[in-house]
């Protein structure tokens, strides 16, 4: 089923109204992403947006999307604030109906094409993979979070400020080891740590220092379960 991103855009539009945003939506593959432009004298809760938001998602049919990304900014400006979450929105039956009769054309189609060249045991097994496939058009997803840890990479007269960094080799091994066992990355962030906590105590760096480093990469997994 195709999604009607007018209809979404229209539905949030319409249940923010009174905090005078526009709304803009686009997909990429299944993930949704959805804008919030504010006007430019005027501070928003975005969070509280994006919660209002999920919600009503999850009342809609998106047909191929699970995930949405959120982004917060001026109008016309750079994102200052953004924020995603997987989505789970139960498939009415009328999206079911409509897969389901969709998938089996296909297969007239595909199966009158093979005809000569395929055994009936072929046919059948075909038959019901296409079926499964338009019975259950929005299987359920399950989700991990890992976390890889910056290490120290330099030490001097105060070592609990050196530098630190996330090495290159553990995370591709991280994500290689999950990809085989059928996880797939959809996002990823550093999170920083504050390196100067009690600036100009004499047992710490003083002066003008940078205050933050990375402190670990956090990446998200999803992948399909059947049941």
């Amino acid at each position: 089923m195709k999604t009607n991103l007018e209809a979404i855009k229209q539905a949030i539009q319409g249940a923010i109204a009174s905090e005078a945003v526009t709304v803009e939506v686009s997909q990429t593959g299944s993930q949704l992403t959805v804008i919030f432009n504010r006007p430019r004298d005027k501070t928003v809760d975005f969070t509280a947006l994006a919660d209002q938001t999920v919600d009503i998602l999850n009342r809609q049919p998106l047909g191929r999307i699970n995930f949405v990304k959120f982004y917060g900014r001026k109008t016309g400006g750079t994102p200052e604030w953004e924020y995603a979450e997987p989505l789970s929105p139960p498939p009415p039956q009328a999206v079911i109906q409509e897969t389901l009769q969709t998938g089996l054309s296909e297969f007239g189609q595909r199966f009158q094409f093979y005809n000569q060249t395929i055994t009936a045991a072929s046919a059948l097994a075909i038959f019901l993979m296409l079926l499964l496939g338009g019975l259950f058009p929005n299987s359920k997803w399950e989700y991990k979070t890992v976390y890889v840890t910056a290490k120290t990479v330099s030490s001097g007269a105060y070592p609990n400020f050196s530098a630190k960094e996330v090495s290159l080799m553990e995370l591709e091994s991280e994500v290689e080891k999950l990809g085989k066992q059928g996880w797939e990355l959809v996002d990823s962030f550093v999170e920083d740590e504050t390196v100067h906590p009690n600036f100009g105590n004499e047992e710490y760096v003083t002066g003008l220092q940078p205050n933050v480093r990375p402190n670990r990469v956090v990446l998200l997994f999803k992948r399909k379960t059947w049941f």
